[in-house]
C-alpha cells in the first residue's frame, strides 16, 4: 500500500545521521573491531586529537584517535606505518562521515618490530644503560682491536682497509659470528663478552646495512647487556649512517659505518707524524726566539758602565751613599735639637706651675690637720694651722 505524501514523515539530516549512527554502534561486530591497514593523511590537532586514515590496496577508512587514548599509545604513528587499530565504527553526525573511533593502536609487521624496539629502548634507558657517565673513553693510541662481525661480509674488509691505511702496525682480531637470523644475538653477545677479557684496546661490533629485520640481532637485550658489561670500550658499527640500533645507544661510541669505526679508534700515523713535525718546528722557533731574546738582554747588560768598569761604578755608589748618610745625620741632629728645645720649654712651664714654683714666687700653702685649707670660711679662731713657705714650715694659731 502506498503512503500519500501528506502522511509520509519527513526527517532532518541530523535525525538520519543519528539513526544511522545508532545502527552502526549497535552492531556487535562494529562495536569493538580491529582493523589492519597502512596509515595515511596523518594530522595532529592542537587539541591533542589525531586524525588519519588506514588503507589497503582496495579501500580507505577514516579514523579519529582522541587525545586521552592517543596519549596512552606507545606507537609513534607516521604515514606508511602498518598498524592494527582497535575501536568502533560510527558516523560523525555533523557531516555524516563514516569513520572509526580508535581506542588503541598496535604496530603490525615492521611496525611491530619498531614497537618492540621502542619498548626495549625505554626499558634500558630507565635502567641507566645509556647514561653517558658509564661510557668508557676510547684510548688515544690503539694497537689491538677485536672485531665482532661476520667473517664473510664486507665489514671486516672495510675495517682492515681503513685501519691499515692509518696505521700499518694495527692488529685486528676477528671474532666470527652470525649477524642475522636465529641465534645471531646470542653469538654476538658471547663474542663481545670474550673480547672484553682479551688483551685488546677496543672492541668493534657491527655489520653492514639492511632492513630493520636484518639488523634486529643488534636490537636484542642480550647484546645490549653484553656491551654494557664489557670490560673494554665498545664501538657499535651497525648498518649505515641513518640506521640506529639498541647497540648504538649502549655502546661507548657509535660509528656511522664500519669504516668510520676504524677511523674513530685507529690513529692516522701520517697525520700524527705531520703534527709532530709541526710541533717540532714550532718548538724550535720558540726556542730560537727565547735564546735570541736572552742574548740581546745580555748584550744590553754588557754595554752598561758597571760592566766595563765595575770599580768606578762602585765608587760612584759609595759617594752617593756617603752623601745620603751625611744628609741623614744632619737631619737627625737638627730634629734632635728641635725636640730638646721643645722639651726645655715644657719643663720650664711645668716648673712654673708646680707647687715649689709657686712658693718661689712668695706664696704660701696653708694646711689644717694635713689637709689643704683653701677656703677661709672653714677656718675659725683658735684653729691650729701649718704654713709652708719657700724655705721651711711654721705652725700658727688663728686669732680672729
Amino acid at each position: 500500500m502506498q503512503t500519500s505524501s501528506r502522511t509520509r514523515r519527513v526527517y532532518s539530516v541530523y535525525q538520519v545521521n543519528e539513526y544511522a549512527k545508532s545502527i552502526l554502534q549497535g552492531d556487535p561486530l562494529l562495536r569493538d573491531i580491529s582493523v589492519r591497514g597502512e596509515v595515511s593523511n596523518l594530522k595532529r590537532h592542537s587539541s591533542g586529537h589525531v586524525y588519519f586514515s588506514i588503507k589497503d590496496s582496495e579501500a580507505l577508512l577514516r579514523c579519529a584517535f582522541f587525545r586521552q587514548d592517543a596519549m596512552r599509545s606507545n606507537v609513534a604513528l607516521k604515514d606508511g606505518l602498518e598498524i592494527v587499530a582497535r575501536g568502533y565504527i560510527t558516523i560523525y553526525g555533523r557531516d555524516g562521515s563514516y569513520q572509526m573511533v580508535v581506542n588503541s593502536v598496535s604496530a603490525s609487521g615492521s611496525g611491530a618490530l619498531f614497537e618492540l624496539f621502542e619498548k626495549l629502548k625505554n626499558k634500558l634507558a630507565m635502567e641507566g644503560l645509556f647514561d653517558p657517565a658509564h661510557k668508557k673513553p676510547i684510548p688515544g693510541f690503539v694497537k689491538r682491536i677485536a672485531v665482532v662481525t661476520s667473517p664473510t661480509g664486507a665489514v671486516i674488509r672495510d675495517i682492515e682497509r681503513v685501519a691499515k691505511a692509518r696505521y700499518r702496525g694495527i692488529e685486528l682480531i676477528l671474532l666470527p659470528v652470525s649477524v642475522q637470523g636465529e641465534g645471531a644475538a646470542n653469538e654476538i653477545a658471547k663474542a663481545i663478552k670474550k673480547a672484553g677479557k682479551m688483551d685488546v684496546d677496543v672492541v668493534i661490533a657491527g655489520r653492514g646495512g639492511g632492513s630493520m629485520e636484518d639488523l634486529w640481532a643488534f636490537n636484542e637485550e642480550v647484546v645490549a647487556r653484553a656491551i654494557y658489561e664489557c670490560e673494554k670500550p665498545v664501538i657499535s658499527a651497525v648498518g649505515h649512517e641513518t640506521d640506529f640500533t639498541i647497540a648504538d645507544f649502549v655502546a661507548d661510541r657509535r660509528a656511522s659505518t664500519p669504516s668510520n669505526a676504524a677511523e674513530i679508534c685507529v690513529a692516522d700515523v701520517n697525520s700524527l707524524l705531520m703534527q709532530i713535525g709541526e710541533m717540532k718546528y714550532r718548538s724550535e722557533r720558540a726556542l730560537k726566539y727565547s735564546i735570541d731574546t736572552r742574548r740581546e738582554r745580555i748584550a744590553r747588560l754588557l754595554d752598561r758602565p758597571v760592566m766595563s768598569d765595575p770599580k768606578a761604578f762602585l765608587r760612584v755608589l759609595r759617594e752617593k751613599l756617603g752623601q745620603i748618610q751625611g744628609r741623614n745625620e744632619a737631619a737627625f741632629k737638627l730634629n734632635c735639637d728641635k725636640k730638646r728645645q721643645s722639651l726645655l720649654v715644657l719643663l720650664e712651664k711645668a716648673k712654673a706651675l708646680s707647687p715649689s714654683g709657686v712658693l718661689e714666687r712668695g706664696y704660701a700653702i696653708i694646711t689644717k690637720n694635713g689637709a689643704q685649707a683653701g677656703d677661709a670660711s672653714k677656718l675659725n679662731a683658735g684653729d691650729e694651722i701649718e704654713i709652708t713657705l719657700k724655705n721651711g714650715q711654721k705652725n700658727a694659731v688663728i686669732k680672729e
